[in-house]
Order: structure tokens, then sequence, then C-alpha cells
């Protein structure tokens, strides 16, 4: 029996990758804009403040993992998430005060006014006007350092929506971010010169050399396939009853990175990570002590990211286990077609049609011979082999 060939499933899959991702051209208009915000920042006056406040970009803009988020089905705007850090002790000042200096401030500049969203429970959020049929919204988290613990660690606010009460929350997105690239580093230095160049022949109207090309840009297969299981789990949920409790991104993020093993390839990457997640009681990624899952920060062990999978029967980690599964089942399913046509058609049901249509018309796949296969697919029993994303969880 013939099938795809390796090359030919590493393609298809970077390219969905690739399609999810914001693009050098947005790239730099995102950090065009969050720099200017960040200034605006800067340059505000905030009573017993003596220090510059400390702007740096967080979350998936930071580790390189953004994809399009889906609402209602369809693709919403991008998530720029920004921290806005204050130089006060906690004893000097409470949350609700270093939300609204923040808060305050943004106001004061007319354009971000007319920008700007209802308060929100942690973030301050601006909206762009679509360009392109893409639009962008920025969050602003403020914040206070922590005066003791980890590196980088600070303080959130968080508004409770019932009680409209505010407290402090635990973070360090700084130290996590540090983290993820250590992870990521063996990977990064053997593709950034190749991906470089590329990038500079590619977008040479941004980047007049290969030096320009900023390190953010570079993707490694740790990072395309985040952005993989990222996709699949906002389509596999979109719609669903258990909707609120699909994983949240920082546990997809955190297992995928200590489950990788600097494989150099997607494809690879990809199911050695499920594998990986899916023995979760052998390797210890995942526990469950005294009835309680953990997940904990690796650069704060005392936070945990599943500190809500008890609840509600454990409603949450049934999700996870569930979905993990769904992610084996419905790539195994996709890329065992033979018929490029039926292919593109199962992949567009798990990643969305634009994605996949647009890495399918890269490659022309569907004019594609099938090659024999070089490749060894692990066995997966699919329950479900006409449509198993059709699941109502």
């Amino acid at each position: 029996m013939e099938s795809y060939s390796h090359e030919q499933i590493e393609k298809i899959l970077i390219g969905i990758s690739e399609s999810l991702d914001i693009s050098p051209t947005k790239y730099k208009q995102a950090v065009e804009r969050y720099n200017t915000i960040g200034e605006w920042l800067e340059n505000g006056h905030y009573p017993g403040v003596v220090e510059t406040p400390y702007i740096y970009p967080q979350g998936s803009f930071r580790l390189g993992t953004v994809v399009r988020p889906i609402k209602d089905g369809m693709e919403a705007d991008y998530d720029i998430d920004l921290v806005s850090q204050l130089a006060l002790a906690k004893e000097n000042t409470s949350p609700s005060e270093i939300k609204h200096l923040i808060g305050d401030r943004l106001k004061e500049n007319g354009k971000y006014q007319q920008m700007l969203n209802d308060e929100g429970k942690r973030c301050w959020t601006i909206e762009y006007a679509e360009q392109d049929s893409i639009g962008f919204h920025v969050d602003v988290l403020p914040s206070i350092p922590k005066p003791y613990g980890h590196l980088h660690a600070i303080d959130i606010t968080d508004k409770d929506k019932e009680s409209g009460n505010y407290n402090w929350d635990p973070s360090n997105p700084k130290g996590y971010a540090e983290w993820f690239d250590e992870i990521k580093r063996p990977a990064y230095e053997a593709v950034q010169l190749s991906q470089r160049k590329i990038l500079q022949e590619n977008y040479s109207d941004i980047y007049a050399r290969v030096e320009d090309v900023p390190d953010a840009v570079i993707k490694t297969p740790l990072q395309r396939a985040i952005q993989i299981f990222k996709r699949h789990r906002d389509f596999r949920f979109s719609g669903k009853s258990n909707l609120k409790d699909k994983p949240i991104s920082m546990i997809i993020n955190t297992l995928s990175a200590l489950a990788y093993s600097n494989e150099s390839d997607l494809y690879s990457t990809i199911f050695n990570i499920v594998r990986k997640v899916k023995g979760y009681t052998e390797s210890g990624l995942i526990q469950k002590v005294n009835g309680r899952w953990y997940i904990p920060n690796p650069v704060d062990p005392v936070e945990n990211f599943a500190d809500r999978w008890h609840e509600n029967n454990d409603r949450k980690a049934k999700a996870f286990f569930q979905w993990i599964d769904w992610v084996e089942q419905d790539l195994a399913y996709a890329l065992d077609q033979q018929d490029p046509k039926m292919m593109q058609a199962v992949l567009s049901e798990a990643f969305g049609e634009r994605a996949v249509n647009e890495s399918f018309s890269k490659l022309s796949l569907l004019a594609a011979t099938v090659t024999p296969a070089i490749i060894s697919r692990p066995h997966v029993d699919i329950s479900e082999p006409s449509k198993p994303w059709g699941c109502n969880g």
C-alpha cells in the first residue's frame, strides 16, 4: 500500500502551522503598536511610583506560539498580551488601585479611550480595527513586582466577576518565557540561520539584511506543534457543551515543552509529545495527589496550572484527556488518507479550511503523486473512523 512520504507530511504540517501563525508583516505591525502603548504607559504619572514602568510582552506572542483564536466557529482577532509593571510595594497599594492607575492612564489618550473595552477581569483591552481582514486586540495586564520568591515573579490584579472584589494573583510570565526559551534553544540554534535566510528573501521589504530578522519569528518544531495543538483544541471544543472546560494554553505549552526531546521534525514532535502526555501516570507530567490534579508551573512549583481540574467531578481533567486522544486519532486518520482531496477535507475539519487550503495551495499537493511511504506511523485505534472529530464531548 502506498502512502505519503515523511517529507510530504512534514510539509503539510509546517504549512498548516505557518498559516495559523502571525505573518512577519503583521508581527512587525503588532510590535509597533504595543511599543507605542508601552511608551504611553512609561511616560505616565503614577502617584508613589518613582521608577519608569516596566512594559513587556507575555503569553503566546512572547513564546512564539500565536494562532488566530476561534470564536463561534470563526477566526477572531489576534491576542497580544502586555505586562505593565509598576514599582510599588504591595503594602503601599491595592490591586484595585494598580488596575485603575493603568486604566486611567490609557483613558488619558483620546485614541486609546475610544478603542478601550470595559474593564476586564485582569486586563484592559485595546481593540484595533481590522486591516486586510485581520484584527488585533492588546491586553494590558497591570502588576507589581513580588518582593520575594522566584526571579521576575509578579503579582497581577484580578477582579471577581460576581462580587466585584479585587485580589492579587501570583504570576511569572517573564521567568516562564525564559524557561521555555531554554527548552527550545538547541532546536532554535539548529534552524535559526536557514529560517532567517528564507524569511529575509521572502520579506525583503521589511528585512533588508538577514540580521534584521527578529528571533521571535524563528519557529522550532516545539512551537509549531503547540500551534497545531491549540488550533485543534479550538476547533474540537467550538460549539460543544464543555467549551468552558477546554484545555488552557498554559497547560498545553507546559506539557509540550516538558515532553519535547529536541526532535528535529514536526511530525515526530507532535506524536512523541502526545505519546508522553498520554502516559502521564508513568511520566509524571501530570500528577494526582489526594484527589487533586497537579501540573506545576516549572518556574514556581507553588502555582498549580490544574488547580481547577478536580471541580465538577473532574470535568476539566476529563476534557483534557479526551482532547489528547482526539489529537492522536484525528491526525493519524487524516494523514492515512491517500487521496489528497480527502486528506485536505479531513484536515480542514480539524484545523479550519483557510489554514489547510493555504498549506495545500503552497505545496500543490492536489496534483502531487503519492509516493511510497518512508515513515513508520504509530498504530492508533480509531473509534470513529468516518469523522472522529464529531463527538459532542
